[in-house]
């Protein structure tokens, strides 16, 4: 059954116990929910079918995400800091202007991803897939940026510094990146 999109209807609280629920909203017209466990001040998704989620403006620090299917995801301007998106499917999702700072893309895939404007300081993408991914006025300053592919990425206006790991060769400034001098 091909399913529309996603939506994080709420987080309740019971005893200690934090549970978030999704809403699914299928083609044919129906719908059903899903229940993910809130940890630490953020969701457990591991594993979960997020295809076109709705987490625009939320605060979600210390998410679990890894091998999370969030193809299309909206998740711009949201507040997802230390969180853990290893092996997730980001692809065609849209992350602009997100605080992402620490957070782990270890092999996600990110075809087309839309992070520019991002605060990604610190944030590790070794093994993820970048291609034409737009990280167009970032912020990149102590990030691992060493990615499958960087082919076609989008740099103009994104800010690096001298911790910021980029592959051997790969010169950030041909892309439009700015050096920041201050370390």
């Amino acid at each position: 059954m091909q399913f529309l999109f996603v939506t994080l209807k709420s987080i309740l609280s019971a005893g200690g116990n934090d549970m978030g629920v999704v809403k699914v909203y299928f083609a044919d017209g129906t719908d059903r929910e899903e229940s993910i466990a809130v940890i630490n001040r953020g969701l457990d998704a591991r594993q979960k079918m997020l295809h076109r989620v709705l987490l625009e403006r939320g605060v979600y620090p210390d998410s679990d995400f890894s091998s999370a299917d969030l193809r299309g995801a909206f998740m711009s301007r949201g507040a997802f800091s230390s969180s853990n998106f290893n092996e997730a499917n980001l692809t065609v999702a849209f992350l602009d202007e997100a605080d992402l700072r620490g957070a782990t893309f270890v092999g996600a895939k990110m075809r087309s991803t839309n992070l520019g404007g991002a605060v990604l300081v610190g944030a590790n993408f070794t093994g993820a897939d970048l291609y034409a991914c737009n990280m167009k006025k970032a912020d990149l300053r102590g990030a691992t940026m060493w990615a499958l592919d960087l082919q076609g990425i989008e740099l103009e206006g994104a800010i690096f510094n001298s911790e910021t790991k980029w592959p051997p060769g790969f010169s950030p400034a041909e892309r439009g990146a700015l050096d920041d001098q201050s370390g």
